[in-house]
């Protein structure tokens, strides 16, 4: 379909399915009502797809749909409000398997249009027990609500919770960036204990101030470990005789750590509710 289709306030009594076809403008499924199962399988949506209002009383199914933009599409003004389908006031007796619904990230969408269809999609993926579209869709909504009904630190705390852990989607995201903080902490450890002086490079303690830091990575297990002990023990002969510079240093990384510890255990646990 080259130009604009629209299906709006239209019946179907029987069963449909428009498959592996390619909607290269918008789609206007507005006030539909469809008494038997309609499939759009394998079907390429280009342009705005709207469904709002529309009855679906029996199976919906857009298993292997393809939801991305086209350049070309004439209703330019819509471009940011996202491709993603409109079922805002959608009716489905049966919930429709979204599992397998391919929609593009909205990294540049700040619309309230746009984060209410991921919205419903989450609602409808919650509905079907469908765990990973409901939480890709929670994702999806998150980041179109950045900048136009939350504060500016929200919005960053936004961003940041997407590009560590992809809210909870990713187990391997955090975890590197623990391992990236342990390293990096380490170097401050080395620099704080040296001062980059060259002869007290050689003779510094580069192995003990590693396991220094690899402890206040993970300050639930590690931080208050008779390992832990020993090791400042060694390093500065006790708590008390330690700078307070690593001690400030040493606080901050249990905090990073803590956060990441969190974000690891969440992801693990959202891997098997999906499961």
């Amino acid at each position: 379909f080259l130009g604009e289709v629209l299906f709006k306030s239209a019946t179907f009594k029987a069963s449909s399915r428009i498959t592996g076809c390619t909607f290269s403008n918008n789609l206007n499924f507005t006030d539909v009502t469809v008494n038997r199962a309609f499939d759009f399988s394998e079907s390429t949506f280009q342009g705005v797809n709207d469904f709002t209002g529309t009855k679906f009383e029996g199976a919906a199914i857009f298993n292997v749909c393809n939801f991305k933009l086209n350049d070309n599409v004439s209703d330019a003004a819509h471009k940011s409000n996202s491709t993603a389908p409109n079922f805002t006031a959608t009716i489905f007796e049966i919930p429709p398997n979204l599992s397998y619904l391919s929609l593009p990230e909205p990294e540049d969408i700040n619309e309230k249009m746009a984060a209410a269809k991921f919205r419903r999609l989450k609602e409808l993926a919650e509905d079907g027990k469908n765990h990973l579209a409901e939480a890709r869709f929670f994702r999806y909504e998150m980041l179109c609500r950045r900048g136009y009904e939350e504060s500016k630190l929200f919005s960053f705390f936004i961003t940041l919770y997407d590009k560590i852990s992809r809210f909870s989607l990713s187990v391997t995201r955090p975890f590197v960036a623990l391992i990236g903080f342990m390293i990096l902490f380490w170097g401050i450890y080395v620099v704080l204990r040296t001062g980059l002086n060259i002869d007290q490079l050689k003779m510094a303690p580069i192995g003990d101030l590693l396991l220094y830091s690899a402890h206040n990575a993970l300050p639930l297990i590690g931080a208050n470990s008779d390992q832990k002990l020993a090791l400042v023990n060694t390093l500065f002969g006790g708590y008390e005789s330690r700078p307070i510079y690593f001690g400030i240093a040493s606080f901050f990384q249990n905090l990073i750590g803590l956060g990441l510890y969190f974000l690891i255990l969440l992801a693990i646990r959202s891997y098997f509710r999906m499961r």
